[in-house]
């Protein structure tokens, strides 16, 4: 009963936000459209074939097989779960958390070390970082590599100190049934495609409560992109990127903002770990934790231009 009037509330409000300011909406979901178009699907629709191919192909274990000698000891995990850090890592949010969640179903990896592993694999991919994030603030290659390793270490650090015991029996216990080329790139294509719709209109309906909140009067113009930022991270890291703020600041609140993600990206992870053992709480707890390292090592690194500032 209760959460039949909770749906009936969120319906009469979205309803009247419709009604209400319908070119607001509209320019929210043109927004929308525009990140998902030009942003989201160029920077992840390769990766999510890719990953999807590899694991429905069970070519997963080859890869894992590679990479395990190292990053076993790097980060204490089975052969899956290499693989799962792997593509994490190379390929960001929402990504890393599908990639897993696939494992998991497939069981292929045990709960416990996919929990341990949910904990860091999640962060904004280096192409977002290098290709959009920095490109406000550099125009260096070199300056953009050393932001996204200060952005990385703070995962890196907790992954490397995550200690839990990699259960590697779980790699054979469900072997893929092999199907033809056609048909796995069919299925891959598919489970992509489906995905990134799911995903597109999150960043759609985030878009349109972010172009709402920036069209409220006697509201600061910081707060209302520092909103943005916690709604959707994309729109909103251009808009503090050409803020009124000074460069340490507009460069730390954007990394900031790229770890964290925004609410968009807990929707969008909550949205693909659904009914698995895995809880989109401990994203948001170890996110927190991952933007304090962070915090620690952009101060120092830049402790000389901040003690000017001061």
């Amino acid at each position: 009963m209760r959460r039949n009037i909770l749906h009936l509330l969120v319906i009469i409000f979205l309803a009247s936000l419709l009604l209400l300011f319908p070119a607001n909406c509209s320019k929210g979901v043109s927004l929308g459209i525009h990140i998902s178009m030009y942003s989201l699907i160029p920077s992840i629709l390769p990766f999510m074939i890719l990953s999807n191919y590899i694991v429905y192909s069970n070519m997963s274990r080859y890869i894992s097989k590679i990479i395990h000698p190292v990053f076993s000891k790097i980060f204490h995990t089975s052969e899956n779960g290499s693989y799962v850090v792997f593509m994490g890592f190379l390929c960001g949010f929402p990504l890393g958390s599908k990639i897993l969640f696939d494992l998991l179903k497939k069981r292929k990896i045990s709960a416990s070390e996919a929990n341990s592993l949910f904990k860091y694999i999640n962060n904004p991919s280096p192409s977002f970082i290098i290709c959009y994030m920095s490109s406000f603030y550099f125009e260096n290659f070199q300056s953009k590599l050393i932001l996204l390793l200060m952005m990385y270490a703070p995962s890196l650090i907790i992954g490397i100190f995550n200690f839990h015991s990699a259960d590697n029996s779980f790699q054979s216990s469900a072997v893929s049934q092999v199907f033809s080329f056609t048909k796995v790139l069919d299925e891959s294509i598919f489970q992509a495609l489906q995905t990134l719709v799911k995903l597109s209109g999150y960043i759609i309906v985030f878009c349109i409560f972010s172009t709402l909140f920036s069209t409220l009067a006697n509201v600061p113009s910081v707060f209302k992109i520092l909103v943005a930022c916690c709604l959707e991270m994309t729109s909103g890291i251009f808009k503090l990127a050409h803020a009124n703020l000074s460069f340490l600041t507009r460069l730390y609140l954007s990394c900031v903002f790229s770890i964290l993600g925004g609410v968009c990206v807990i929707f969008q992870i909550n949205s693909v770990i659904r009914n698995s053992e895995l809880n989109i709480f401990t994203f948001i707890k170890y996110k927190i934790l991952a933007v304090e390292i962070f915090t620690i090592i952009f101060i120092l690194y830049y402790s000389g231009a901040l003690l000017r500032m001061l």
